[in-house]
């Protein structure tokens, strides 16, 4: 019996040893699990880490809608910040009066834009870490995309690019155009080569800018400027670092002077390049020799100008710009905000007794209250840009903020809500 018994507690032991021993390695699995869980999340989604919530911050509520999803600062954080870091001779100032505002917001995923016309395809796609909305053109030979409008004599085009998945002919041979013409004729085929007789079959006169797919995968080949009546030249600018980085292009057309910028940098100034008034009066993008790369732009915008704000608020005591543009749902301002924020700073500088009060305005997405927070906080970004940027004394300066509560245009569509997302200066 002693030696029955014997045995008999051997075994439990061992037994309850080998529990325990599995019971540890399953622990040590499901920690490793969980710690390979969250390596691999650290990898796939390297920014959710640093995403912290921070108690100086008012977070804006969707309102049911989603495209309001960013942080608005509020004015002590603003206030408390490093001074902004831009290129201080950048002067680009969009037109006063909006004839296409096109997000795509209103077009469903996978549809042509209804205000476009091609002879090639597209489709409106959803992508980035902010789910924004792109009009990717595809990719072919000779095709051009049209959007319905009718240029005046003095206007401004924006609007941002970018491109993936360009094939190694694709680099070496593609090209992406930006081109002002007599007709909205969807063109003929051509050579194809990039001289002076570009565009013979697709009307005349005609003027384009043009840059090569090539600089996003080998080197920098510039940009490259012609027209109908003997303008053909290359310059030599380095793109190749900010056409990585999905580059906003502004473009201004003062009658017959012709500017041309990449993100902050003004590539090109031409005093005589539209030569006859009344004439160039489409937009056309086209796409040359693209067989596999992916192409999109987002967020173009018309505006017609004219209108010299500085004389305006000389004259008048007062300007409103819905051009100084901010991120959605936030106070950051936007690059092509800065121009317009410079001619003010200008005005101010002029006239050293001139006080100006700064008023905020949003459209009616999200809800009343958010709205009049952030258009608060916008109107002390400019504040703040003024100041810390260009000099401008801060006690010259008033901020305010109105939301929603006064709208210049409807709440319905994508040109309404860019009408009614403006700032005012004010003199007092």
């Amino acid at each position: 019996m002693p030696n029955v018994n014997a045995q008999f507690i051997d075994k439990i032991v061992k037994k309850a040893e080998k529990a325990s021993e599995r019971a540890i390695e399953r622990k040590i699995e499901r920690k490793a699990q969980k710690e390979t869980e969250k390596a691999m999340d650290s990898i796939l989604n390297p920014k959710k880490k640093r995403k912290k919530k921070k108690k100086s911050k008012t977070i804006i509520s969707s309102g049911g809608n989603t495209d309001r999803k960013s942080e608005v600062a509020t004015d002590k954080e603003i206030i408390g910040t490093s001074p902004i870091q831009i290129n201080r001779k950048y002067d680009f100032v969009p037109g006063d009066k909006i004839l296409v505002q096109d997000d795509f917001s209103k077009e469903f995923e996978g549809d042509l834009p209804k205000n476009w016309n091609t002879n090639g395809g597209g489709s409106i796609v959803t992508f980035g870490v902010d789910k924004e909305r792109w009009f990717e053109i595809n990719s072919g030979n000779d095709i051009f995309y049209i959007p319905d409008v009718v240029l005046p004599q003095e206007y401004t085009i924006e609007f941002d690019f970018a491109v993936a998945d360009l094939s190694d002919r694709d680099a070496l041979f593609s090209g992406f155009v930006v081109m002002l013409s007599a007709n909205n004729k969807l063109g003929k085929k051509y050579n194809g080569w990039w001289n002076q007789n570009l565009y013979k079959g697709n009307g005349e006169p005609y003027a384009f800018f043009r840059f090569s797919l090539n600089q996003y995968k080998y080197k920098n080949e510039g940009v490259h400027i012609g027209n109908s009546y003997g303008l053909d030249n290359s310059i030599d600018v380095s793109l190749k670092n900010t056409i990585l980085e999905q580059p906003h292009i502004s473009i201004a057309v003062n009658k017959n002077r012709f500017r041309v910028w990449v993100n902050d940098q003004k590539i090109a100034d031409i005093p005589r390049f539209i030569e006859e008034m009344d004439v160039l009066k489409y937009l056309k993008f086209n796409l040359k020799k693209l067989k596999q790369g992916r192409v999109f732009i987002k967020d173009l915008k018309i505006t017609e100008g004219g209108v010299d704000l500085r004389q305006q608020l000389l004259n008048e005591g007062k300007y409103t710009s819905n051009g100084i543009l901010f991120n959605s749902g936030s106070a950051t301002l936007k690059l092509q905000s800065y121009g317009i924020i410079k001619q003010v700073s200008q005005v101010l500088q002029r006239d050293t007794t001139m006080k100006l009060k700064i008023t905020g305005h949003t459209d009616a997405d999200g809800n009343e209250a958010d709205n009049l927070t952030l258009s608060k906080a916008r109107a002390i970004a400019v504040k703040k840009t003024l100041v810390e940027v260009y000099g401008i004394a801060a006690n010259r300066l008033v901020t305010e903020g109105k939301g929603e509560t006064t709208p210049v245009a409807d709440n319905t569509s994508s040109k309404g809500k860019a009408q009614n997302r403006r700032v005012e200066f004010t003199t007092y």
